[in-house]
């Protein structure tokens, strides 16, 4: 039987086009992308956009961060995607995991490795590695050093390029926005080479933010150089406080220009300073100002000054312990040197103690213990 033109054209037209459709589906889906997160969790429904050292950007606009990532088979640039995730994946997942668990020393060889490719980024990754390697810097004692990325911080809070609350962890970041002193990084240092080691990063920092410049940058990079026995360097420095009105700053000007007397010998000067202020200052400072009241009487020559000067360091842990263990760590272990040298081996032994005890954790404790 045969059949029309119009049944002929019916089969000559129906015929080729499941095939053109099955020859379409396969080229679509090989073209999609696929990420294997650490979770073991795959983004397939998604394609990436762009990426680069602060993370990969996936077309919805979202932004995933590299330490998230296990693997990924993406269309393009895949070569240069997998060097990334090779450089960057592994660090900064461990960065992440110690954050979450308070785990500060351990962290601290990821964030190192990573930080000279993060410093001058501008992105949550960034303030990731920034703050971890300041936190893990002043756990391993290294507060010279803590100082840099403690700035950098800052300046990428400041100008809101982060959030202290998008880091894993239960930490945040406790720092005064209006002039950039950080409760947990008190202006004072105690080695001198350190401290000058650190002088030329940290003036970089600084010199990178955005003006105005907060008042607190001068103060830390003035009390850093006179840890540094750079006496002229923080006087300079020292005069861009001397038109700040804010109370913080006025105070900490006061305590660091009594230190520069303490360091160039003034110690009259210096009692008679820290004295008339002390009753008036601030809890949050009045810690720093005795312990330079009680080291600039310690090394006065007068009759009875040293033993009023450890009266003075012994009352920062009596007082202000909670609040500034590093200050209170370090009152008790130059107590613990000058009872010792002096011969009190007993009163020496007994300030030890109260050091590895209450403030096993610093510094100055694993100094303590070398000893």
């Amino acid at each position: 039987m045969k059949r029309s033109k119009l049944q002929r054209g019916r089969a000559w037209n129906w015929t080729p086009l499941p095939i053109f459709v099955f020859l379409l589906i396969p080229e679509t889906v090989q073209a999609a992308d696929r990420i294997t997160l650490r979770s073991l969790d795959s983004i397939t429904d998604k394609s990436v956009k762009s990426f680069d050292e602060d993370g990969v950007r996936l077309d919805d606009g979202s932004l995933l961060g590299w330490h998230k990532i296990d693997r990924a088979k993406i269309a393009n640039n895949q070569a240069d995607f997998d060097l990334l995730l090779k450089e960057l994946g592994e660090h900064l997942f461990r960065i992440s995991e110690r954050l979450a668990v308070g785990d500060y020393k351990d962290l601290l060889p990821h964030a190192e490795a990573l930080y000279p490719r993060y410093k001058k980024r501008r992105s949550r990754t960034a303030y990731m590695v920034l703050q971890s390697l300041m936190w893990a810097r002043l756990a391993a004692g290294d507060r010279e050093r803590a100082l840099e990325p403690y700035l950098r911080c800052y300046e990428l809070l400041r100008a809101r390029h982060a959030s202290t609350k998008q880091l894993p962890g239960q930490r945040r970041l406790q720092l005064d926005p209006k002039t950039c002193m950080a409760r947990e990084l008190v202006p004072i240092w105690f080695d001198s080479d350190a401290a000058r080691t650190a002088m030329p990063d940290v003036f970089q920092a600084i010199a990178d933010m955005a003006t105005p410049r907060p008042p607190g940058a001068y103060v830390y990079y003035a009390a850093l150089a006179l840890a540094a026995g750079d006496e002229k360097t923080a006087a300079r420095f020292l005069l861009h406080l001397s038109k700040s009105e804010q109370p913080a700053i006025v105070e900490l000007k006061d305590i660091l220009t009594a230190q520069r007397q303490v360091v160039t010998g003034n110690h009259a000067a210096a009692i008679s300073q820290l004295s008339s202020r002390l009753k008036d200052l601030s809890p949050a400072h009045k810690p720093l100002a005795l312990y330079w009241l009680g080291m600039s009487k310690m090394m006065q020559a007068a009759n009875g000054s040293r033993e009023a000067g450890l009266l003075d360091l012994l009352r920062i842990p009596a007082n202000h312990g909670e609040a500034h263990p590093v200050l209170a760590a370090a009152a008790l272990f130059k107590t613990m040197n000058t009872l010792r040298e002096s011969g009190d081996a007993l009163g020496s032994v007994a300030v030890r103690n109260e050091l590895l005890l209450r403030y096993g954790q610093t510094h100055f404790a694993d100094q303590a213990k070398s000893q």
